[in-house]
Order: structure tokens, then C-alpha cells, then sequence
């Protein structure tokens, strides 16, 4: 089952079998049967060449898996161009059902692929217009993990907004949180709640995401960060309307 937003997975979803207890404080039973920690060591070094985090370990432990499946999943991944370096970093999608991997990644090379008119382009340029959405999920091999829908509603939400949706970081998060950043900095930023015409409004939301489309970085902040950055950028903003 594909987990939503998946980029910083949440140590909270293994609670219950780290804990070997449920949420009313019983021993946990598993569903199914969990691959033997030991026998999982030995297959990811013997495929990896290398350990993995304990955290990845888990997640495959916790998984409906077996060894066929971990194999399998890792021959898609290392068919779709990914290293075992690469693989062992995001050892986790070990655990993922392979034609799960293999249908988020056609998905992604479909959406992350950059438009462009093929008219007029050599058939390098073309070439090279045509695996820009390989070089992403090979820097962001996470994304493979990713709900489909969530890539996709990002990959609209920041082309919409002109800001660059090959940005696997930027992916990671839902358009709701991206959304929450916005309206944070027109509160502290733009002083939002101040202005009294639309045209100010309507200016200031253009403002704003003028703003972020600079510095995407602020996106990817927490909220407690665009705390300590307010200041600085009321400032930053102060200047740009003088000037």
C-alpha cells in the first residue's frame, strides 16, 4: 500500500511493530507473516553488497513481503537505471510490491518529462528534452514511493505557479502544505489581513508567490523556519516595494 506523503517517512508508521504493541497497549500480532530480520540482512548484502539503516530494514520487515518479491523489486529498480548505491540509500522500496514500482515509474516519466516543441530540435536536443524526468528520479529515487495522485497534483500545482516541478524535495510534499506556507507569508510577510481592496490582495497573493517561485527553499521550510526568516524577508519586501 502506497503511503502519502511518503519523502520523510514517518518513524510513527513502524510504531506498532517496533513496539510489538497496538494502540490500546496489547501485544501487537501481525497481520502476516514478517520476513526474519536475520534472513533479510543476508539477502539485501548479498543484492547491495552492503548494509542498509535499520529504519529501512524495518520497513521491509513490516512489509507483505518475501524474498522473490525484495529480488524482484530490486531487478526493476536496477532496470530503471538506478545504482545499488543509490538503491541501498532508499532501501525501503525493497518492500514495495515491484509492478507497483514499475507503474509509478512509467507515471513519473510521464509527468516529470519537460513539454517542449520538438520542432526546429536535433535529434540529441530531443534526447536530451525526453530523459529529463530519468535524471529527477534517479537524484530522487523516493519518488518512486510517492501516491501517483500526489505527484501529480504537485507537478500541476507548481507549473501552474511557474516554479520548477522536477524538484523531488518539492515533490515530496502536498499541495496543501505548500498552500499553508503561502498563506503564512501573506500574513507575516504581506501583512494580508491589513489591505482592504482586492487589487491590494490580488496584488500581495501575486507577491507572494513571485516570492517563492525565486526561492523555492522557502517551500520546503518548516514553519517554525519562515518564523526566524519573517523578519528579514518583511524587510526584503519593504525595499522591493520602494524601489
Amino acid at each position: 500500500m502506497l503511503i502519502d506523503p511518503p519523502i520523510i517517512y514517518s518513524s510513527a508508521l513502524l510504531k506498532p511493530l517496533s513496539h510489538k504493541q497496538n494502540e490500546t497497549g496489547y501485544p501487537y500480532k501481525p497481520p502476516f507473516h514478517q520476513f526474519p530480520m536475520a534472513d533479510l540482512k543476508a539477502l539485501i548484502k548479498e543484492l547491495l553488497g552492503e548494509e542498509v539503516s535499520d529504519f529501512s530494514l524495518e520497513w521491509i520487515e513490516a512489509s507483505n513481503t518475501d524474498t522473490a518479491s525484495v529480488k524482484a523489486s530490486y531487478q526493476v529498480l536496477r532496470c530503471y537505471g538506478l545504482s545499488d548505491p543509490k538503491i541501498a540509500s532508499r532501501a525501503q522500496l525493497l518492500g514495495r510490491d515491484p509492478e507497483t514500482i514499475d507503474t509509478n515509474y512509467r507515471n513519473l516519466i510521464g509527468l516529470l518529462r519537460t513539454p517542449f516543441d520538438p520542432r526546429g530540435l536535433e535529434k540529441e536536443q530531443l534526447q536530451e528534452k525526453r530523459s529529463s524526468g530519468k535524471r529527477t528520479i534517479h537524484t530522487y529515487a523516493q519518488l518512486l514511493g510517492l501516491n501517483p495522485e500526489t505527484i501529480e497534483s504537485n507537478v500541476q500545482y507548481l507549473w501552474s505557479h511557474g516554479m520548477n516541478y522536477q524538484d523531488g524535495i518539492l515533490l515530496g510534499t502536498t499541495p496543501a502544505k505548500k498552500r499553508e506556507k503561502i498563506a503564512f507569508l501573506l500574513r507575516e510577510v504581506f501583512d494580508y489581513k491589513s489591505l482592504k481592496t482586492t487589487e491590494e490582495k490580488t496584488e500581495a497573493i501575486h507577491e507572494a508567490y513571485k516570492l517563492v517561485s525565486g526561492k523555492t527553499r522557502l517551500l520546503k521550510d518548516s514553519i517554525k523556519t519562515l518564523e526566524g526568516k519573517k523578519g528579514r524577508l518583511r524587510e526584503q519586501y519593504a525595499v522591493n516595494r520602494v524601489a
